[in-house]
């Protein structure tokens, strides 16, 4: 009986969820209520206030689901690489440009032009991030790739410019051009990323000159 119980609350929590996130993106957080949220996950309001104390708690919720997904998946694409550094580095690379706001992934929505959410949201994903990039650059140290102080330091101020709306608004990144960056910036063989680039990365377009 007390397993039926929590079952039930878990699925009403992840209904709240599920239809919040879903009016957030075609509303937007702020003209959303939690009248509209209550009712669209068929649930009374006050039932809302039993597993949220506010709508900002719902919020950072929702937050907290969308990294993990995004680490989950970040994860699972690095095991099944073996771990190898080149790919796994690659895949972190794409990791950070699958978050960006203006990633087509996001799509024409509401709640990825909120600024607070969205640096609330870049906040959390760097934070969890953090620890697989040191992961990865330990690799690459023990496999001997790197002859430059401060490996992590490097990755991590070129990945995390990524996700600053104001560079996309002045300049344009390209995956190739984050590749010849990390190439140039960690001392890595010219080239030795691009081959495996193409066929990891998602959306990889080659630039002309």
């Amino acid at each position: 009986m007390e397993t039926k119980n929590i079952t039930g609350q878990e699925n009403r929590r992840d209904r709240i969820l599920r239809s919040a996130k879903s009016l957030f993106l075609d509303e937007g957080i702020e003209h959303t209520s939690i009248n509209m949220i209550a009712k669209s996950a068929g649930i009374a309001k006050g039932l809302f206030y039993y597993y949220f104390e506010t709508k900002d708690d719902l919020v950072q919720a929702i937050i907290e689901d969308i990294v993990t997904e995004h680490v989950d998946h970040l994860v699972t694409r690095i095991k099944e690489s073996s771990f190898d550094f080149l790919d796994s580095l690659l895949i972190l690379v794409d990791s950070y440009f699958d978050v960006n706001p203006h990633a087509p992934e996001q799509g024409n929505t509401a709640l990825w032009v909120e600024p607070e959410f969205i640096l609330r949201f870049q906040e959390m994903f760097a934070t969890k991030v953090s620890v697989i990039a040191e992961n990865i650059v330990i690799r690459g140290q023990q496999k001997g790739y790197f002859d430059v102080s401060y490996p992590i330091e490097i990755i991590t101020i070129i990945l995390e410019g990524l996700l600053r709306v104001d560079s996309y608004e002045k300049f344009t990144f390209t995956k190739q051009k984050v590749c010849t960056l990390l190439e140039t910036t960690l001392h890595l063989p010219s080239g030795i990323l691009y081959p495996k680039a193409k066929s990891l990365l998602h959306n990889f377009e080659e630039e002309v000159n």
